[in-house]
Formats: C-alpha cells, sequence, structure tokens
C-alpha cells in the first residue's frame, strides 16, 4: 500500500505513457523501488491543462478532474505528491497546441507539483518520434512537423523554469528534460522498407526540418543518429503510438544515463518550510482537520514539520517548537 511518507515516484502522462508508465515502473523496480512507492497515472489526449486541480483558471475539464483522480489501488496525483516524492516523470506534450492556452499550463502543473513535492527531481520526456502505424503505414510529414514543433516548443518553455534541455546536460540534474527526438535514429522513410537509423532515414528528417526555415518551435532542432535505433510498429492505427517493447528500449538508455536517479533514503524530519499563501489556514488535527476560526498563518511564518497526513500537516514555531496546529501542505514551501 501506497505510503505518502516514504520515498516514491510519481508518473503522469498522456497515451504514450500507457507504454512508457510500466517501463520506468520496471526500471525503478530493478533499481530497487518497491512497486507500491511508484505511481502511474495516464490518460490519452491530455494537456498539462487536464492534470491541473479544478479550480485552476487554466483547468480543462475534458476528462474530469484528474488531479483529484485515483484508481487502481493507486492515490490521485494530488495525495501522491509530498515531501518525500523524490522523482516526478511527466510524459506531456505530444497533444499541445503551440501558441494557445497550453503553453502557460506548463509552467502551471510544474507549481501545483512543486507546492506538494518540494524538494524532487523532475523528468520532462518529450514528444516521443513518429513511427508507422501498426498495418505498417508510415506516418505522413504532418505528423512528423507536428512533433518537431512540439519538441521545440517544450524546450522553449522549460529552459527558463530551470530545467537542463541540451541533450548534453547532465541527466541526474534537479529538472531535466529529456529529448526522445533526439535520442532517435529517426526513420522510417515513406517509399522505404520500414526501417530506422538509416542514412536515408536521417536524411529524410533533415528535409522535413529544413522546410520549416522561421518557425520558432523548430529552430535549433537537429536530426541526429541517436543511441536509441530500435523501431517497432505503433502499437495501434496511430504512428505516433510508441509500442511497449520501444518503451522498454528507451527507458533502459535514459536509465542508463541516469535520468532515474533519485534518494530511496528516508526523510529526516523535521522538515524546515515557509508559509507562502496569505490564506493558509490553521486548523484542528486528524481526522477532521478544521479550521480553527479566524486563525491564519502569516505568509513568510517559518515552520517545521514533524508530519503530514494526507494533504494536511502539523506545523511547529520554527523558532521555539511550539506546535501552531496543521495547515494545508499546498500552503507551505521548503526552506533552510
Amino acid at each position: 500500500m501506497f505510503d505518502d511518507t516514504r520515498p516514491s515516484v510519481v508518473i503522469l502522462g498522456d497515451s504514450n505513457t500507457v507504454s512508457f508508465g510500466p517501463a520506468w515502473a520496471e526500471a525503478l523496480a530493478r533499481q530497487g523501488w518497491p512497486s507500491g512507492q511508484v505511481v502511474v497515472h495516464h490518460r490519452s489526449g491530455t494537456t498539462p491543462r487536464h492534470w491541473l486541480p479544478a479550480g485552476h483558471p487554466l483547468y480543462q475539464s475534458r476528462y474530469g478532474e484528474l488531479w483529484a483522480k485515483g484508481g487502481r489501488d493507486q492515490p490521485a496525483i494530488r495525495d501522491a505528491l509530498s515531501p518525500a516524492t523524490r522523482l516526478v516523470i511527466v510524459g506531456l506534450g505530444g497533444n499541445m497546441i503551440p501558441g494557445s492556452p497550453d503553453e502557460r499550463s506548463v509552467e502551471a502543473l510544474l507549481d501545483q507539483i512543486v507546492r506538494l513535492a518540494w524538494s524532487t527531481r523532475i523528468v520532462w520526456r518529450g514528444p516521443p518520434p513518429s513511427t508507422a502505424s501498426s498495418d505498417g503505414r508510415v506516418a505522413p510529414r504532418a505528423t512528423r512537423v507536428g512533433r518537431y514543433r512540439r519538441n521545440g516548443m517544450l524546450k522553449r518553455l522549460l529552459g527558463p523554469l530551470h530545467f537542463e534541455v541540451d541533450v548534453r546536460a547532465d541527466p541526474t540534474a534537479p529538472r531535466v528534460y529529456l529529448d526522445v527526438l533526439a535520442m532517435h535514429a529517426c526513420g522510417p522513410t515513406r517509399g522505404l522498407p520500414l526501417g530506422t537509423g538509416r542514412d536515408e532515414d536521417l536524411e529524410a528528417e533533415r528535409t522535413v526540418l529544413g522546410s520549416l526555415a522561421g518557425d520558432r518551435d523548430v529552430a535549433g532542432e537537429q536530426v541526429i543518429r541517436g543511441p536509441w535505433r530500435s523501431f517497432i510498429k505503433a502499437r495501434d492505427s496511430l504512428p505516433s503510438h510508441v509500442p511497449r517493447e520501444a518503451a522498454r528500449d528507451l527507458v533502459a538508455i535514459a536509465a542508463e544515463r541516469g535520468y532515474l536517479t533519485a534518494s530511496r533514503k528516508p526523510l529526516e524530519l523535521p522538515l524546515r518550510a515557509m508559509v507562502t499563501d496569505e490564506q493558509a489556514r490553521l486548523r484542528e488535527g486528524p481526522p477532521r482537520f478544521e479550521w480553527i476560526r479566524d486563525e491564519l498563518l502569516p505568509r513568510g511564518t517559518r515552520v517545521l514539520l514533524p508530519r503530514w497526513q494526507g494533504r494536511f500537516a502539523e506545523v511547529l514555531d520554527a523558532r521555539t517548537r511550539e506546535p501552531l496546529g496543521w495547515t494545508m501542505r499546498s500552503n507551505l514551501l521548503a526552506s533552510r
């Protein structure tokens, strides 16, 4: 059973997390992570907007409130994220529309994550390459162009948010972008037998990129002969849905390079934090956590957290260690 006070990993994403989610979980299990401490949620067709809390101005309710929805004996994202979360893997972007409110939702989702998982490492997996459909139809140019545009868009958005987006960057950095397109050898090419990594495949991709001069999201994108050479037909009729075998191959490379690096050591309590919300209500303790009328924690107050339960944490005065009560964890951020 999941325990939010023990080190954990949270994985969320769109339809390709159907394949990548289990592959990440298997790789983490090989590193010694208990399966119950690895939470995986996915929903086809989603963008970061669908994973925001319902009250957020950018929230899109097409699939319901995924932020608060659990499943398969696993907690919801909001309940799985905690100060004990050591790694978050996000696999969103393939369905985003450049230039739309989707772009602002990237920072919004990250803000929600770090409000609950204060010091977690975050790996954002970019869109995987287009392959061929399950019946062998090669992805059209529009599909390939869309992948490059979304890949470049994510790097443009995540760079200012302290993500390492260069493929040569340290994969163990606190925030890192996994550029899957740059790791792939490219292909298959229309008119050739299905395959990948051939000179003809790379040249065909360079032709696609060369035709997009002036597109700000494609500027700087390169076609390289990456380490991920796996090519298998998509798991269904969409040439953008990577099958599980190919996802395993990529995840194995990512694990070898250190993208899954995260500590499994228990936290040392109490944790230090600071109140960041102007309406941080003080509450009674479990089980009801009722609001103590007219009692607020002033913004900027430094506190200690000896324990938490679900979305609530007990807080002590950082100087005197006197108990102050309980408050929502989203009102606090880690401090030194």
